[in-house]
């Protein structure tokens, strides 16, 4: 079970480390979360195109076209959603307070971790494609599954463990 806590002596420094980071790039994450936004924009108009075309190639039947439409819906939402922590985190750096508690700057960036992996876990289950295809389903469900556990890899050093 994992259950948070204070950070440990060992941890702090990291929470100083991403303060520091931070503060000294601000303006590059503040304009590469803008983007991001732009892009999801982009992303919604597109879904909204394939799903017209994937209606008029099914006749009207709309068998494909409403899940596509979902779950690309799905993905953008979840790709402007894990913008918002390291955008909250710029925002912070030049507040009076600043960036001073260091298990908010690493809850935030954990946080940023597990929405990014979910954003790579919805790609990687919209991108999967049927058994039988050029590029199978399991070459796509893995890319899937090695991308989230990567992103979620540097939680388990902050994680505290409890019995």
């Amino acid at each position: 079970m994992v259950a948070p806590g204070a950070l440990s002596a060992h941890e702090a420094p990291l929470g100083s480390k991403i303060s520091a980071y931070i503060a000294g790039h601000r303006s590059a994450i503040l304009a590469s979360q803008v983007l991001a936004a732009f892009a999801a924009a982009f992303f919604l108009w597109f879904v909204g195109h394939l799903r017209h075309v994937l209606e008029r190639a099914e006749g009207g039947v709309e068998a494909l076209s409403p899940l596509v439409t979902i779950s690309g819906t799905a993905l953008a939402a979840l790709g402007v959603l894990s913008v918002v922590p390291y955008s909250v985190l710029a925002l912070m750096a030049v507040q009076p307070e600043g960036l001073k508690d260091a298990s908010l700057v690493r809850m935030l960036s954990d946080m940023n971790q597990v929405l990014g992996g979910g954003v790579l876990g919805v790609a990687g289950a919209v991108s999967s494609r049927p058994p039988g295809s050029r590029w199978s389903a399991r070459n796509s469900s893995s890319h899937h599954w090695a991308g989230c556990s990567l992103r979620l890899v540097p939680l388990t050093r902050s994680a505290r463990w409890a019995p």
